[in-house]
Formats: structure tokens, sequence, C-alpha cells
């Protein structure tokens, strides 16, 4: 069964607006140019969730063609989010840099591209904990060499995006059997 993917969108959606201040830091950064060993994306959640180790993607969407490249955890980058945004009591900062393998392809992919673009960012949740009834609210952030430092750029209610259902399905991340220690 293929699991919930928690999809945390790094564009305007229809879901969030990117907030006003944010566009202004964002509006010298040009996908198509941008230094992309320094792109850094984040993502702000509820303690009881985690992305699933080795499923984050960068996704990036030019016209019809869509693009899906590799994230790795950059703990470096983490630290600095929670300094632009301290999380609030209960939730985490995740941030991710591209693979140098994926900054290559994503190079490759963005060659052909036209300015316009829509990058998002994806991964596999877990369950690391219960999860509370109500909204469960995902921020997200972008770093870029242009910015200089992370910017909010959506939020959303991943349950009321993904559903009940799918909540309920997340798996444990902590495999069965295994010690969480």
């Amino acid at each position: 069964m293929r699991l919930p993917t928690l999809l945390l969108a790094l564009a305007a959606t229809a879901c969030a607006a990117i907030p006003p201040a944010s566009q202004q830091a964002l509006r010298t950064t040009d996908p198509a140019t941008t230094d992309l060993a320094a792109l850094r994306a984040a993502v702000d959640m509820p303690d009881a969730l985690r992305p699933r180790p080795g499923t984050a993607r960068l996704a990036v969407q030019l016209g019809s063609r869509t693009g899906h490249f590799a994230l790795e955890e950059d703990e470096a980058a983490s630290r600095a989010a929670q300094q632009d945004a301290p999380p609030a009591p209960g939730r985490r900062i995740v941030a991710f840099r591209l693979t140098p393998a994926a900054r290559e392809e994503m190079e490759d992919f963005r060659r052909s591209a036209a300015r316009r673009m829509t990058i998002g960012i994806a991964a596999d949740a877990c369950r690391a904990g219960p999860i509370e009834a109500g909204p469960l609210i995902i921020g997200t952030w972008l770093s870029t060499a242009q910015t200089g430092r992370f910017v909010a750029l959506a939020q959303f209610d991943l349950r009321r995006l993904a559903g009940e259902a799918a909540i309920a399905a997340l798996p444990s991340c902590v495999p069965p059997g295994t010690d969480p220690a």
C-alpha cells in the first residue's frame, strides 16, 4: 500500500497564500538561475509527525513537465530555520537540501524551462507519537542565496487536505519490534 504523502507545497496553493513580506523577500529569487547548492526548504510540523527518511523530494513543475529531485535532511539548515522562525512548543522544523546528484538532475531539467516554475516539497509521513484531534497545521519555508534566510511560504491543515482516513493510516516511524531509544 502506498503510504499517504505529506505534501508540503512551497508555492502558493489554493489552501494558502504566500505572506506579503515573503513575496517581497522572494522577488529577487529566479528559480531558473538561483544557486541550487544554497537552496533549502523547511517544514514546520507537529512533533507527532516526521518525514520518513529517504522519501523527501523536491517537485518542480514547468508547464506540463514535472520533475522530482531527491532531498536530504540538513541539520545545519534546520538550526538556521529554527532561528529564523522559532517553532512553537510541540512543533519542530526540519530543513532539506538537494542531494548532489539531484542538483545536477535539476540543473539539466531547468535549462529547458521557462522562467515560471512551481516548486514544492513532498515526503512520505510517519507518526512519531499520538496525533491529536483537530487541525494538523503544516508550515513551509524557503531559503535561497538571494533571501539569505528562511521565509514563510504557506500554512495549511494537513488533516483537511489529506483527510481523516489518510491521517489514521500513517504508519509508526519506529518499525515494529525495534527499540526507539
